[in-house]
């Protein structure tokens, strides 16, 4: 009777972990799992997404060390710790995904367990032809493709789809995964594949859980928004970054036109402290780090102002984001030189219900944020829908995950309803 009484007290713990899926309920999870001679997870709602990560991957296609992966790619080095501003670079993204998913308490180590199967692959445009490599031995490296979901992340569009790259999604293999794909890129998306769910850029913006939560308070952006616009370019090679540096130093009262300097601290400082000024942000593409930068600014709950107008058709979370009140478009004659005045038009077309749109923009904020110490629990069937105040980039990538592999019939329909 003694021998069966500690299987009986985890039983209980179990139970309790699946029926209270809080802050409670994962450190029943833990204590569980700890003492499971199975070794698996005890999951903290039968409809929570439930991962198991291929480690049997050759280690030349993952990070180089453990502290590639759980370093510098998971909590950077910060450049001002009063305004939680982190060097951070968008490339690291795959690896802090990987990183957040080793210690999940959604991963499971059994097969017969998992939802999906997801692929610790470290691949960017540099090893395009490791990961042209690992795609043609699929079929050997991984004997459950054909039984359950396969999920890569990448770090960079243009490794998915650009045909300069010899994109991933041409290959007749690639149709058996799922990519996790930043967007908001220089490039127009290519509908013929649906194999994909996009997802913010890794941004230099870091919060804490209670800056990016508290309530809106329009008089606090009145105090602290002092600027209509600003601008900030890290290369000089597109045609209307001299047009909007001439519109913005014409006016400085209104307009900030950040100049890249020498060291990299200096110019992120300088470009997120417009951002907290000012109620828009200018973007443009071929300008790399600006596309990225979208999410800076968004982050630093500053409204995007974009000169191209499919871009708001490029970023992520279609379904749950109503990004015509986070990004305006602006015809590209607006910011020629001579008698246009680009700020006057700003105003007249952006400008408006400036409120309502910033008060829309603080309450969804986080989901663009990557360091929230995200609640993997919200990564659910049953909520996949809906965003959550706690959620984050993270748990909302995957929950878009869910609905693209739900739509594609990929998982059981007792499991998508």
């Amino acid at each position: 009777m003694h021998k069966t009484l500690p299987v009986l007290l985890l039983g209980l713990l179990c139970q309790l972990a699946t029926a209270f899926p809080d802050s409670a309920g994962r450190r029943l999870s833990s204590l569980a799992d700890k003492g499971s001679s199975a070794g698996q997870s005890v999951y903290l709602s039968h409809s929570t997404l439930r991962v198991l990560i291929w480690e049997e991957l050759p280690q030349k296609y993952q990070a180089a060390s453990a502290a590639e992966l759980y370093g510098f790619a998971t909590v950077g080095e910060p450049f001002s710790t009063e305004d939680s501003l982190w060097r951070s670079h968008w490339a690291d993204l795959d690896k802090h995904i990987i990183s957040q998913l080793h210690n999940s308490p959604l991963r499971v180590h059994s097969a017969e367990l998992a939802d999906v199967v997801f692929v610790p692959a470290v691949l960017d445009i540099n090893k395009r032809e490791a990961a042209e490599e690992l795609l043609a031995q699929a079929e050997r490296l991984f004997p459950l493709l054909k039984q359950k979901p396969h999920v890569i992340a990448l770090n960079h569009p243009l490794t998915a789809y650009h045909h300069k790259w010899h994109g991933w999604l041409d290959l007749p293999i690639a149709k058996a995964f799922t990519f996790l794909v930043p967007e908001g890129w220089v490039y127009g998306w290519d509908h013929r594949f649906d194999n994909y769910v996009g997802m913010p850029f890794l941004s230099q913006v870091r919060w804490s859980r209670g800056r990016v939560h508290n309530a809106f308070d329009a008089q606090y952006y009145n105090r602290t928004k002092t600027l209509l616009a600003t601008a900030s370019f890290t290369t000089d090679k597109h045609e209307i970054r001299p047009r909007l540096q001439k519109h913005c130093t014409a006016a400085p009262d209104l307009c900030a036109f950040v100049e890249p300097a020498a060291d990299e601290r200096q110019t992120a400082i300088r470009a997120f402290d417009g951002m907290k000024r000012a109620w828009h942000t200018m973007h443009a593409k071929d300008d790399y780090i600006t596309n990225a930068g979208v999410f800076e600014s968004l982050t630093a709950t500053s409204l995007a102002v974009a000169f191209e107008a499919d871009f708001s058709r490029l970023l992520p979370f279609q379904d749950m984001i109503d990004w015509s009140k986070l990004v305006c478009y602006l015809p590209t004659q607006y910011a020629m030189p001579g008698d246009a005045n680009l700020l006057q038009t700003l105003q007249e077309k952006c400008d408006r219900n400036r409120y309502e749109k910033i008060e829309y923009l603080h309450g969804v904020r986080h989901v663009f944020q990557w360091s929230l110490n995200p609640r993997h629990e919200l990564i659910s069937f049953s909520t996949k829908r809906t965003i959550h105040p706690e959620d984050d980039a993270l748990t909302v990538t995957f929950k878009m995950l869910l609905k693209n592999l739900c739509a594609r019939g990929l998982l059981s329909e007792k499991r998508c309803q």
